[in-house]
């Protein structure tokens, strides 16, 4: 046949294969134990708006147009990588958490509450704009007295006491 045909909105029935160029469908496509199958760095697109997937290698699924994917359930994998990772809620692991880069107390940071570590290891934090040690430490010669009389609600503040120290807290 070499030319069009116009079914009047009636069905083609039990067909094998329909071999073509193009189809174009005003309704859903639905595939009953099949798959879509893509090839040549093609898949799936909404030319609405402009979104989709494909895939241009053997590695990688990509986002048409760099789109973002959103889901009210979850998305799991073996390694989740990116420039920022955000969650509007806690961020949780069921290891620990490795920071790579280093920082140095005392040097500029922004914003205030990012956390980093010190080449040793040890947690700095962000506090108005400068990385801080955490914690604070006693030195020199002290008493151990506690800060409370006992038997008494009456606080013996350090300048009450006879003793010497310096405190050191960042």
């Amino acid at each position: 046949m070499h030319t069009a045909i116009n079914m009047g909105g009636n069905d083609i029935n039990n067909a094998g294969n329909l071999n073509g160029q193009k189809a174009t469908v005003k309704g859903d496509i639905t595939s009953e134990d099949g798959w879509l199958i893509t090839r040549n760095n093609k898949g799936w697109m909404n030319t609405t708006h402009g979104g989709g997937f494909t895939m241009t290698d053997s590695q990688w699924i990509r986002a048409v147009n760099n789109k973002g994917i959103t889901t009210d359930g979850e998305i799991k994998g073996g390694k989740v990588s990116g420039g920022t990772i955000r969650s509007d809620g806690r961020l949780s692991t069921g290891e620990y958490l490795q920071l790579e880069k280093t920082a140095t107390a005392g040097t500029s940071c922004s914003p205030d509450g990012l956390v980093g570590r010190d080449s040793k290891g040890a947690i700095l934090s962000c506090q108005s704009g400068v990385y801080h040690e955490r914690g604070g430490w006693l030195k020199g010669h002290h008493s151990g007295m506690p800060y409370w009389a006992q038997g008494s609600t009456t606080e013996m503040r350090p300048k009450n006491i006879a003793f010497n120290y310096i405190v050191k807290a960042s």
